[in-house]
């Protein structure tokens, strides 16, 4: 899988938030970007449509995966 630039992945949560939502945060950040760099990648010509969907896909499943259950 394509890894963004490391600059790519700072950003800052809230400190006061309860960990769990800043993990939730963190999971949806990481994703948004690598779907954002997929895409440009795929738009650019670079990665083959149907190679950028099984890798966002994947993404998501992933994400699917890190997120908390409700209790």
């Amino acid at each position: 899988m394509l890894e963004p630039p490391e600059f790519c992945s700072n950003f800052s949560l809230n400190p006061g938030e309860p960990r769990s939502t800043q993990n939730v945060q963190l999971s949806f950040g990481e994703f948004a970007q690598q779907v954002s760099l997929i895409c440009n990648l795929e738009t650019g010509g670079k990665l083959d449509p149907q190679e950028a969907y099984k890798k966002v896909k994947g993404l998501y499943k992933q994400l699917k995966k890190s997120r908390p259950k409700a209790s």
